[in-house]
Protein backbone atom coordinates (compact mmCIF):
# COMPACT_ATOMS: atom_id res chain seq x y z
CA UNK A 1 0.00 0.00 0.00
CA UNK A 2 2.65 2.60 0.89
CA UNK A 3 4.54 1.86 -2.29
CA UNK A 4 1.03 2.25 -4.23
CA UNK A 5 1.05 5.50 -2.36
CA UNK A 6 4.42 6.67 -3.20
CA UNK A 7 3.44 5.75 -7.47
CA UNK A 8 0.50 7.33 -7.47
CA UNK A 9 2.62 10.64 -6.45
CA UNK A 10 5.19 9.68 -8.32
CA UNK A 11 2.69 10.11 -11.59
CA UNK A 12 1.02 13.09 -10.22
CA UNK A 13 4.14 14.99 -9.97
CA UNK A 14 5.26 13.88 -13.56
CA UNK A 15 2.01 15.07 -15.30
CA UNK A 16 2.25 17.88 -13.51
CA UNK A 17 5.41 18.93 -14.44
CA UNK A 18 5.37 17.87 -17.85
CA UNK A 19 2.24 19.57 -18.61
CA UNK A 20 3.58 23.29 -16.86
CA UNK A 21 6.66 22.65 -19.46
CA UNK A 22 4.62 21.83 -22.31
CA UNK A 23 1.69 24.79 -22.02
CA UNK A 24 4.90 27.29 -21.13
CA UNK A 25 5.97 28.22 -24.93
CA UNK A 26 3.42 29.05 -27.26
CA UNK A 27 4.04 30.30 -31.28
CA UNK A 28 3.67 33.86 -32.67
CA UNK A 29 3.75 32.24 -36.02
CA UNK A 30 1.97 29.59 -36.17
CA UNK A 31 4.15 28.08 -39.35
CA UNK A 32 2.78 26.49 -42.61
CA UNK A 33 2.96 22.77 -41.05
CA UNK A 34 0.51 23.68 -38.19
CA UNK A 35 -1.66 26.05 -40.54
CA UNK A 36 -2.52 23.22 -43.22
CA UNK A 37 -4.23 21.66 -39.91
CA UNK A 38 -5.30 24.95 -38.43
CA UNK A 39 -7.28 25.47 -41.97
CA UNK A 40 -8.68 22.44 -42.23
CA UNK A 41 -10.28 22.32 -38.63
CA UNK A 42 -11.67 25.64 -39.78
CA UNK A 43 -13.01 24.43 -43.11
CA UNK A 44 -14.71 21.93 -41.30
CA UNK A 45 -16.05 23.96 -38.20
CA UNK A 46 -17.15 27.31 -39.95
CA UNK A 47 -17.77 25.90 -43.88
CA UNK A 48 -18.14 22.11 -43.68
CA UNK A 49 -15.90 21.42 -46.11
CA UNK A 50 -12.67 19.55 -45.94
CA UNK A 51 -11.09 21.69 -48.63
CA UNK A 52 -8.95 24.55 -47.62
CA UNK A 53 -9.35 27.17 -50.46
CA UNK A 54 -10.57 29.53 -48.74
CA UNK A 55 -7.64 29.77 -46.20
CA UNK A 56 -4.96 28.32 -47.49
CA UNK A 57 -3.72 31.67 -49.08
CA UNK A 58 -4.98 33.99 -46.03
CA UNK A 59 -2.34 36.37 -43.84
CA UNK A 60 -3.36 34.49 -40.58
CA UNK A 61 -3.86 30.58 -41.73
CA UNK A 62 -0.80 30.65 -44.98
CA UNK A 63 0.89 27.36 -45.63
CA UNK A 64 2.41 25.89 -48.87
CA UNK A 65 1.77 22.32 -47.15
CA UNK A 66 -1.12 21.72 -49.51
CA UNK A 67 -2.13 18.95 -52.13
CA UNK A 68 -4.33 19.66 -54.76
CA UNK A 69 -6.93 16.95 -55.21
CA UNK A 70 -8.08 15.48 -58.58
CA UNK A 71 -11.35 18.42 -58.48
CA UNK A 72 -8.94 20.89 -58.23
CA UNK A 73 -9.46 22.03 -54.35
CA UNK A 74 -6.63 22.14 -51.76
CA UNK A 75 -6.17 19.78 -48.76
CA UNK A 76 -3.72 19.73 -46.71
CA UNK A 77 -0.64 17.18 -47.66
CA UNK A 78 -1.02 15.61 -44.17
CA UNK A 79 -2.81 12.65 -42.46
CA UNK A 80 -6.02 13.78 -41.48
CA UNK A 81 -5.80 13.09 -37.58
CA UNK A 82 -4.63 16.18 -36.45
CA UNK A 83 -7.69 18.05 -38.25
CA UNK A 84 -10.26 15.69 -37.64
CA UNK A 85 -9.36 16.29 -33.79
CA UNK A 86 -8.99 19.86 -33.62
CA UNK A 87 -12.59 20.23 -35.89
CA UNK A 88 -15.11 19.96 -32.73
CA UNK A 89 -13.06 21.91 -30.47
CA UNK A 90 -12.83 25.02 -33.30
CA UNK A 91 -16.53 24.47 -33.68
CA UNK A 92 -17.15 24.75 -29.80
CA UNK A 93 -15.16 28.02 -29.97
CA UNK A 94 -16.65 29.54 -33.07
CA UNK A 95 -20.23 28.91 -31.27
CA UNK A 96 -18.92 30.38 -27.99
CA UNK A 97 -17.30 33.77 -30.09
CA UNK A 98 -20.09 34.22 -32.24
CA UNK A 99 -22.72 34.46 -29.28
CA UNK A 100 -20.53 37.04 -27.69
CA UNK A 101 -20.24 39.06 -31.63
CA UNK A 102 -16.41 38.01 -31.74
CA UNK A 103 -15.65 37.47 -35.13
CA UNK A 104 -14.52 34.20 -35.04
CA UNK A 105 -11.50 34.21 -38.27
CA UNK A 106 -10.18 37.86 -36.69
CA UNK A 107 -6.35 37.16 -36.28
CA UNK A 108 -6.81 36.80 -32.77
CA UNK A 109 -9.60 34.77 -32.79
CA UNK A 110 -7.50 32.56 -35.12
CA UNK A 111 -4.73 32.57 -33.17
CA UNK A 112 -6.07 31.69 -29.91
CA UNK A 113 -7.90 28.74 -31.42
CA UNK A 114 -4.91 27.21 -32.20
CA UNK A 115 -3.17 28.00 -29.10
CA UNK A 116 -6.13 26.68 -26.77
CA UNK A 117 -6.59 23.30 -29.49
CA UNK A 118 -2.87 22.71 -28.85
CA UNK A 119 -3.25 22.98 -24.91
CA UNK A 120 -6.11 20.73 -24.87
CA UNK A 121 -5.03 17.86 -27.61
CA UNK A 122 -1.45 18.32 -27.73
CA UNK A 123 0.20 19.34 -24.15
CA UNK A 124 -2.48 17.86 -21.68
CA UNK A 125 -2.33 14.18 -23.35
CA UNK A 126 1.46 14.70 -24.17
CA UNK A 127 1.61 14.84 -20.20
CA UNK A 128 -0.90 11.91 -19.27
CA UNK A 129 0.78 9.96 -21.93
CA UNK A 130 4.14 9.96 -20.38
CA UNK A 131 2.67 9.05 -17.06
CA UNK A 132 1.64 6.22 -18.90
CA UNK A 133 5.17 5.64 -20.70
CA UNK A 134 6.41 5.46 -16.79
CA UNK A 135 3.87 2.84 -15.95
CA UNK A 136 5.10 0.22 -18.98
CA UNK A 137 8.48 0.71 -17.63
CA UNK A 138 7.08 -0.46 -14.25
CA UNK A 139 5.78 -3.30 -16.34
CA UNK A 140 8.44 -4.35 -17.85
CA UNK A 141 10.02 -4.66 -14.02
CA UNK A 142 11.94 -1.61 -14.39
CA UNK A 143 12.61 0.10 -10.67
CA UNK A 144 10.60 3.11 -10.07
CA UNK A 145 13.43 5.99 -9.91
CA UNK A 146 15.21 4.03 -13.40
CA UNK A 147 11.87 4.36 -15.23
CA UNK A 148 11.09 7.45 -14.35
CA UNK A 149 14.83 9.01 -15.58
CA UNK A 150 13.75 6.93 -18.56
CA UNK A 151 10.47 8.37 -18.74
CA UNK A 152 12.53 12.31 -18.21
CA UNK A 153 14.92 11.79 -21.00
CA UNK A 154 12.23 10.81 -23.43
CA UNK A 155 9.76 13.36 -22.00
CA UNK A 156 12.41 16.79 -21.58
CA UNK A 157 15.63 15.31 -23.51
CA UNK A 158 14.19 14.45 -27.50
CA UNK A 159 11.96 16.29 -29.76
CA UNK A 160 9.67 14.96 -28.13
CA UNK A 161 9.79 17.98 -25.95
CA UNK A 162 9.26 21.16 -28.62
CA UNK A 163 6.75 19.26 -30.43
CA UNK A 164 4.14 18.71 -27.36
CA UNK A 165 4.15 22.79 -27.22
CA UNK A 166 2.95 22.99 -30.98
CA UNK A 167 0.16 21.11 -32.84
CA UNK A 168 2.54 19.08 -35.47
CA UNK A 169 1.27 15.61 -36.04
CA UNK A 170 4.42 13.81 -34.40
CA UNK A 171 3.52 13.82 -30.39
CA UNK A 172 -0.04 12.87 -31.14
CA UNK A 173 1.08 9.95 -32.62
CA UNK A 174 3.49 8.91 -30.44
CA UNK A 175 0.98 9.54 -27.90
CA UNK A 176 -1.57 6.79 -29.50
CA UNK A 177 1.43 4.45 -29.90
CA UNK A 178 2.27 5.04 -26.31
CA UNK A 179 -1.29 3.89 -25.75
CA UNK A 180 -0.95 0.55 -28.13
CA UNK A 181 2.22 -0.38 -26.31
CA UNK A 182 0.93 -0.13 -23.08
CA UNK A 183 -1.99 -2.81 -24.11
CA UNK A 184 0.64 -4.54 -25.75
CA UNK A 185 2.81 -5.11 -22.88
CA UNK A 186 0.20 -5.19 -20.16
CA UNK A 187 0.86 -7.86 -17.34
CA UNK A 188 -2.53 -8.52 -17.57
CA UNK A 189 -5.95 -7.76 -18.67
CA UNK A 190 -9.23 -8.66 -21.05
CA UNK A 191 -8.93 -9.55 -24.46
CA UNK A 192 -10.60 -6.29 -25.56
CA UNK A 193 -7.78 -4.62 -24.15
CA UNK A 194 -6.04 -5.52 -27.07
CA UNK A 195 -8.77 -4.07 -29.45
CA UNK A 196 -8.15 -0.53 -27.61
CA UNK A 197 -4.74 -1.10 -28.48
CA UNK A 198 -5.43 -1.56 -32.17
CA UNK A 199 -7.62 1.81 -32.12
CA UNK A 200 -5.01 3.28 -30.73
CA UNK A 201 -2.25 2.12 -33.00
CA UNK A 202 -4.88 2.28 -36.08
CA UNK A 203 -5.65 6.31 -34.94
CA UNK A 204 -1.59 6.62 -34.85
CA UNK A 205 -1.83 6.27 -38.55
CA UNK A 206 -4.45 8.34 -39.16
CA UNK A 207 -2.14 11.30 -37.29
CA UNK A 208 0.91 10.24 -39.06
CA UNK A 209 1.33 7.64 -41.98
CA UNK A 210 4.42 6.57 -40.59
CA UNK A 211 2.91 4.98 -37.99
CA UNK A 212 1.90 2.32 -39.82
CA UNK A 213 5.18 0.85 -39.18
CA UNK A 214 4.80 0.48 -35.64
CA UNK A 215 1.31 -0.75 -35.97
CA UNK A 216 2.12 -3.75 -37.87
CA UNK A 217 5.42 -4.24 -34.81
CA UNK A 218 2.23 -4.04 -32.32
CA UNK A 219 0.71 -6.71 -34.13
CA UNK A 220 3.76 -9.27 -34.00
CA UNK A 221 4.30 -8.11 -30.35
CA UNK A 222 0.52 -9.49 -30.02
CA UNK A 223 0.76 -12.20 -31.68
CA UNK A 224 3.60 -13.57 -29.98
CA UNK A 225 2.63 -12.80 -26.33
CA UNK A 226 -1.35 -13.56 -26.11
CA UNK A 227 -2.02 -15.82 -30.04
CA UNK A 228 -5.63 -14.91 -30.48
CA UNK A 229 -5.59 -11.41 -29.01
CA UNK A 230 -4.45 -10.61 -31.94
CA UNK A 231 -8.02 -10.72 -33.57
CA UNK A 232 -9.03 -7.95 -30.74
CA UNK A 233 -5.87 -6.05 -32.11
CA UNK A 234 -7.04 -5.89 -35.85
CA UNK A 235 -10.55 -5.70 -35.03
CA UNK A 236 -9.98 -2.54 -32.89
CA UNK A 237 -7.88 -1.09 -35.87
CA UNK A 238 -10.85 -1.39 -38.77
CA UNK A 239 -12.23 1.45 -36.95
CA UNK A 240 -9.56 3.88 -37.81
CA UNK A 241 -8.94 2.31 -40.77
CA UNK A 242 -12.30 2.83 -42.53
CA UNK A 243 -12.25 6.47 -41.38
CA UNK A 244 -8.84 7.03 -43.25
CA UNK A 245 -10.48 4.90 -46.15
CA UNK A 246 -13.63 7.04 -46.07
CA UNK A 247 -11.41 10.29 -45.96
CA UNK A 248 -9.14 9.57 -48.65
CA UNK A 249 -12.17 8.53 -50.64
CA UNK A 250 -13.95 11.82 -50.11
CA UNK A 251 -10.77 13.58 -50.60
CA UNK A 252 -8.63 12.18 -53.93
CA UNK A 253 -11.25 10.12 -55.10
CA UNK A 254 -9.49 6.80 -53.81
CA UNK A 255 -9.52 5.24 -50.78
CA UNK A 256 -5.65 3.99 -51.50
CA UNK A 257 -4.64 7.70 -52.20
CA UNK A 258 -2.70 10.01 -49.81
CA UNK A 259 -1.67 13.50 -49.97
CA UNK A 260 1.62 12.38 -51.25
CA UNK A 261 0.64 12.13 -54.60
CA UNK A 262 -1.04 15.49 -54.95
CA UNK A 263 0.84 17.70 -52.83
CA UNK A 264 2.79 20.79 -53.78
CA UNK A 265 4.94 20.55 -56.66
CA UNK A 266 7.93 22.48 -54.62
CA UNK A 267 8.06 19.32 -52.44
CA UNK A 268 7.98 16.97 -55.57
CA UNK A 269 10.87 15.48 -57.13
CA UNK A 270 11.53 14.72 -60.54
CA UNK A 271 11.04 11.12 -60.72
CA UNK A 272 7.20 11.97 -59.53
CA UNK A 273 7.50 10.02 -56.16
CA UNK A 274 8.51 10.85 -52.80
CA UNK A 275 9.72 7.85 -51.76
CA UNK A 276 12.86 6.07 -52.70
CA UNK A 277 15.50 3.82 -51.93
CA UNK A 278 16.78 4.29 -48.70
CA UNK A 279 20.09 6.89 -48.84
CA UNK A 280 22.94 5.45 -46.47
CA UNK A 281 24.67 8.95 -46.52
CA UNK A 282 20.83 10.48 -45.25
CA UNK A 283 20.70 8.08 -42.77
CA UNK A 284 24.14 9.12 -41.26
CA UNK A 285 23.22 12.32 -41.13
CA UNK A 286 19.98 11.66 -39.34
CA UNK A 287 21.58 10.00 -36.85
CA UNK A 288 25.17 11.82 -35.74
CA UNK A 289 25.13 15.00 -38.37
CA UNK A 290 24.79 18.86 -36.56
CA UNK A 291 22.07 19.28 -39.32
CA UNK A 292 19.18 16.66 -38.36
CA UNK A 293 21.21 14.15 -36.12
CA UNK A 294 19.44 12.06 -33.35
CA UNK A 295 22.33 11.41 -31.15
CA UNK A 296 23.64 15.48 -31.83
CA UNK A 297 20.62 16.63 -30.63
CA UNK A 298 19.32 14.00 -28.11
CA UNK A 299 23.10 12.30 -27.06
CA UNK A 300 21.51 10.29 -24.20
CA UNK A 301 19.57 7.96 -26.42
CA UNK A 302 23.43 6.63 -26.68
CA UNK A 303 22.58 4.83 -23.58
CA UNK A 304 19.53 2.90 -25.43
CA UNK A 305 22.37 1.28 -26.55
CA UNK A 306 24.05 -0.30 -22.80
CA UNK A 307 20.01 -0.48 -22.03
CA UNK A 308 18.63 -2.69 -24.49
CA UNK A 309 21.65 -5.17 -23.61
CA UNK A 310 20.46 -5.12 -20.26
CA UNK A 311 17.04 -5.20 -20.70
CA UNK A 312 17.29 -8.36 -23.07
CA UNK A 313 19.26 -10.41 -20.69
CA UNK A 314 17.51 -8.88 -17.51
CA UNK A 315 20.41 -7.43 -15.74
CA UNK A 316 20.07 -6.44 -12.35
CA UNK A 317 16.58 -6.31 -13.16
CA UNK A 318 13.97 -7.67 -9.95
CA UNK A 319 13.24 -11.40 -11.26
CA UNK A 320 9.69 -11.24 -12.07
CA UNK A 321 8.84 -13.43 -14.72
CA UNK A 322 8.84 -10.59 -17.06
CA UNK A 323 11.94 -11.71 -19.10
CA UNK A 324 10.40 -12.36 -22.28
CA UNK A 325 8.12 -8.99 -22.52
CA UNK A 326 11.06 -7.58 -21.50
CA UNK A 327 13.07 -8.65 -24.99
CA UNK A 328 10.01 -8.87 -27.11
CA UNK A 329 10.11 -4.99 -26.14
CA UNK A 330 13.67 -4.73 -26.85
CA UNK A 331 12.91 -6.26 -30.22
CA UNK A 332 9.96 -4.39 -30.71
CA UNK A 333 11.09 -0.68 -29.90
CA UNK A 334 14.75 -1.29 -31.91
CA UNK A 335 12.77 -2.35 -34.69
CA UNK A 336 10.31 0.21 -34.75
CA UNK A 337 12.96 3.25 -34.79
CA UNK A 338 15.12 1.52 -37.46
CA UNK A 339 12.35 0.96 -39.71
CA UNK A 340 11.32 4.45 -39.10
CA UNK A 341 14.97 5.60 -39.61
CA UNK A 342 14.89 4.34 -42.97
CA UNK A 343 11.86 5.23 -44.48
CA UNK A 344 13.04 8.81 -43.39
CA UNK A 345 15.98 8.47 -45.26
CA UNK A 346 13.95 6.82 -47.82
CA UNK A 347 12.16 10.29 -48.48
CA UNK A 348 12.82 13.00 -50.47
CA UNK A 349 11.99 16.40 -47.94
CA UNK A 350 13.88 13.99 -45.79
CA UNK A 351 15.29 16.76 -43.65
CA UNK A 352 11.80 17.93 -42.38
CA UNK A 353 12.01 21.61 -44.08
CA UNK A 354 12.18 24.36 -42.17
CA UNK A 355 12.61 22.94 -38.33
CA UNK A 356 15.59 22.14 -35.82
CA UNK A 357 16.41 18.13 -34.93
CA UNK A 358 14.83 15.00 -36.42
CA UNK A 359 11.13 15.65 -36.47
CA UNK A 360 9.78 12.82 -38.53
CA UNK A 361 11.26 9.95 -36.29
CA UNK A 362 9.51 11.34 -32.57
CA UNK A 363 6.83 8.62 -32.40
CA UNK A 364 9.04 5.87 -32.65
CA UNK A 365 12.05 7.83 -30.59
CA UNK A 366 9.55 7.54 -27.35
CA UNK A 367 9.02 3.80 -27.46
CA UNK A 368 12.92 4.06 -26.10
CA UNK A 369 12.17 4.73 -22.86
CA UNK A 370 12.70 1.67 -20.58
CA UNK A 371 15.44 1.44 -22.87
CA UNK A 372 17.15 4.37 -21.34
CA UNK A 373 16.01 3.38 -17.81
CA UNK A 374 17.88 0.26 -18.45
CA UNK A 375 20.57 2.29 -19.65
CA UNK A 376 20.82 5.33 -16.94
CA UNK A 377 20.66 2.16 -14.79
CA UNK A 378 23.50 0.75 -16.05
CA UNK A 379 25.87 4.00 -16.23
CA UNK A 380 23.95 6.19 -14.14
CA UNK A 381 27.04 9.18 -14.30
CA UNK A 382 27.63 9.31 -17.56
CA UNK A 383 24.16 8.70 -18.81
CA UNK A 384 22.83 11.70 -16.42
CA UNK A 385 25.51 14.29 -18.30
CA UNK A 386 24.10 13.47 -21.48
CA UNK A 387 20.78 13.90 -19.90
CA UNK A 388 21.22 17.00 -18.93
CA UNK A 389 22.74 18.28 -22.09
CA UNK A 390 19.91 16.87 -24.41
CA UNK A 391 17.72 18.40 -22.17
CA UNK A 392 19.37 21.20 -22.29
CA UNK A 393 19.46 21.25 -26.08
CA UNK A 394 15.65 20.74 -26.13
CA UNK A 395 14.88 23.55 -23.58
CA UNK A 396 16.44 25.79 -25.88
CA UNK A 397 14.94 24.82 -28.74
CA UNK A 398 11.31 24.88 -27.44
CA UNK A 399 11.84 28.27 -26.00
CA UNK A 400 13.85 30.02 -29.11
CA UNK A 401 12.44 28.67 -32.39
CA UNK A 402 11.17 25.33 -33.79
CA UNK A 403 11.16 26.36 -37.37
CA UNK A 404 14.63 27.58 -38.48
CA UNK A 405 15.33 27.91 -42.12
CA UNK A 406 16.65 25.01 -44.01
CA UNK A 407 19.80 26.92 -44.96
CA UNK A 408 21.69 26.23 -41.98
CA UNK A 409 23.66 23.30 -41.45
CA UNK A 410 24.03 23.20 -37.36
CA UNK A 411 21.02 24.98 -36.05
CA UNK A 412 21.74 24.84 -32.54
CA UNK A 413 25.25 26.71 -32.78
CA UNK A 414 24.06 28.89 -35.64
CA UNK A 415 20.98 29.96 -34.28
CA UNK A 416 19.16 28.41 -31.56
CA UNK A 417 21.95 28.93 -28.90
CA UNK A 418 22.86 32.60 -29.66
CA UNK A 419 19.28 33.67 -29.61
CA UNK A 420 18.82 31.45 -26.23
CA UNK A 421 21.78 33.10 -24.30
CA UNK A 422 20.73 36.68 -25.66
CA UNK A 423 17.04 35.58 -24.57
CA UNK A 424 16.19 36.86 -28.58
CA UNK A 425 13.31 34.55 -28.74
CA UNK A 426 10.92 34.14 -32.04
CA UNK A 427 8.35 32.24 -29.76
CA UNK A 428 6.48 33.81 -27.07
CA UNK A 429 5.89 31.68 -23.66
CA UNK A 430 3.71 32.32 -20.33
CA UNK A 431 6.91 33.66 -18.75
CA UNK A 432 6.88 36.29 -21.04
CA UNK A 433 2.91 36.84 -20.65
CA UNK A 434 3.89 37.64 -16.77
CA UNK A 435 6.48 40.13 -17.53
CA UNK A 436 9.71 38.10 -17.25
CA UNK A 437 12.24 38.96 -20.28
CA UNK A 438 14.02 37.10 -22.34
CA UNK A 439 16.09 33.95 -20.98
CA UNK A 440 14.33 35.08 -17.49
CA UNK A 441 11.19 33.85 -18.96
CA UNK A 442 12.07 30.16 -18.74
CA UNK A 443 13.45 30.58 -15.30
CA UNK A 444 9.74 29.12 -14.02
CA UNK A 445 10.34 25.83 -15.75
CA UNK A 446 13.52 25.55 -14.36
CA UNK A 447 12.56 25.87 -10.88
CA UNK A 448 9.22 23.49 -11.68
CA UNK A 449 11.66 21.15 -13.07
CA UNK A 450 13.97 21.13 -9.89
CA UNK A 451 11.08 21.12 -7.64
CA UNK A 452 9.44 17.92 -8.84
CA UNK A 453 13.20 15.93 -8.84
CA UNK A 454 13.34 17.06 -5.38
CA UNK A 455 9.78 16.14 -4.71
CA UNK A 456 10.53 12.89 -6.66
CA UNK A 457 13.18 11.79 -4.66
CA UNK A 458 11.57 12.45 -1.30
CA UNK A 459 8.65 10.28 -2.55
CA UNK A 460 11.13 7.31 -3.85
CA UNK A 461 13.10 7.25 0.15
CA UNK A 462 9.67 7.18 1.14
CA UNK A 463 8.90 4.36 -0.58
Amino acid sequence: MRWRIAAVRLESILFVLLLVVYIWPRDTDLGPNVNAHLSQALAIAVDRTLAIDNYANSSFTYTIDWARAPDGKLYPAKAPGCALALAPVIWVMVQAERAVGVDPLGGGAIWRKAILGNWILNAFPSALCMVLLFRIGLGLGIPAADSLIGTLAVALGTAYHPYATSFYAHAPAANLLIVASATTFRRSGKSWFDAVGGIAAGFAVVFDYPAALAVAACAIAVLALRRTAVLWFVAGGLLPLAVLLAYQQAVFGSPLATPYQFQNPVFMPQTGSVFGAPNLRVLAALLVSPYRGLLFYSPVLIAAIPGAIALWHSRSLPQDGASGRQRLYVAFSLATLAAWLLLNASYHTWSGGYTTGPRFVVPAVVLLAPLLACGWRRFPVITTILLCWSMLNQLAIASVWMQVPDQYSNPLVEVIYPRFVTGNFSRSNLGMRLGLPGLWSVLPVVVALTGALLLSRRELRKA
